[in-house]
């Protein structure tokens, strides 16, 4: 858009320019008073002020684009031609905020401090220990004739064997208090994301509807503007006709320059808007593919 309104000054600027030359050449030969020839300078001077302002807004939105992309701000080409002569659509109006990336970390949070709470829950009940072991050792007697063997492999081998059972119950009772603190803590923090995520929908719903307000009256903006600058470009030629016959002043001319310029942004604005408001839509709802469709590849 900033690209574009520097094509904007520009052409003000050499209207600005060509009614300087003729009213210089006027006012040399005595046909128009001196001070139109000062007042035709002063708005030249005007037109390459604004001219200037848009070039450097330029490079300040090239600079901010370099900042967040990592791209060289040299590399970066803009095509204004088709992408503010094109108008964009949304697909539909009637689409929900579900696909949203911040609805899906509001449910994951919610999932999240759930599970946070079920465990706090549990944490307040005995624990249950099972215990089992099992022991066997070797004695160098014969179990049949019952005699003693000295021998070292007599002795190693198990002949006699045992086990215990048990099971064990822990519950440590002095902190149920700090148990119960901490879940009623998780409860309120649950609530807390509960209405978070219903003050998420409500604003993602109403981002919804005004990139919907925004982008019906870009499309009325887009109709009516090229309206707006025929009218405005023939009140212009009209003025600038009547001031070379002397029937009108230099105010006129300079006044209707000033709606002629001012239409022809809108004009460019316009459709940038309708672009601005499909982007909003996409953001709030998260199908961001419907911007991005569009784009002029």
């Amino acid at each position: 858009m900033s690209e574009k309104l520097v094509t904007v000054q520009e052409n003000n600027l050499k209207r600005a320019q060509v009614f300087q030359q003729y009213v210089i050449s006027h006012t040399s030969s005595g046909l128009l008073p001196g001070v139109d020839s000062s007042s035709s300078n002063a708005e030249v001077a005007k037109a390459q002020l604004a001219l200037l302002q848009s070039e450097q807004f330029v490079e300040e939105q090239k600079n901010n684009l370099e900042q967040l992309s990592g791209v060289s701000a040299d590399s970066i080409r803009i095509d204004t031609t088709s992408f503010l002569q094109r108008i964009p659509f949304i697909g539909s109006l009637n689409v929900s905020i579900d696909n949203n990336p911040i609805m899906d970390y509001q449910r994951q949070l919610l999932t999240t401090e759930h599970n946070q709470l079920n465990v706090l829950k549990k944490s307040a009940l005995p624990t249950i220990n099972i215990l089992g072991m099992t022991w066997a050792r070797g004695s160098g007697v014969d179990r049949i004739t019952k005699s003693y063997n000295p021998g070292l492999m007599d002795g190693i081998p198990y002949q006699t064997y045992n086990y215990m059972a048990g099971v064990a119950v822990n519950w440590n009772i002095t902190s149920l208090v700090k148990n119960r603190q901490q879940y009623l803590s998780a409860t309120q923090q649950i609530e807390s994301s509960r209405f978070q995520m219903e003050e998420e929908i409500s604003i993602l719903n109403k981002e919804i509807k005004n990139a919907q307000l925004q982008y019906e009256s870009a499309i009325q903006q887009t109709k009516v503007a090229p309206v707006q600058y025929k009218a405005a470009l023939d009140a212009y030629n009209l003025s600038t006709a009547r001031y070379q016959a002397g029937l009108a002043s230099l105010n006129d001319v300079v006044q209707a320059y000033y709606v002629l310029n001012r239409a022809d942004v809108d004009k460019a604005i316009a459709v940038n808007n309708v672009w601005r408001a499909i982007l909003q839509h996409a953001a709030a709802s998260g199908i961001f593919s419907e911007f991005t469709n569009q784009l002029p590849q």
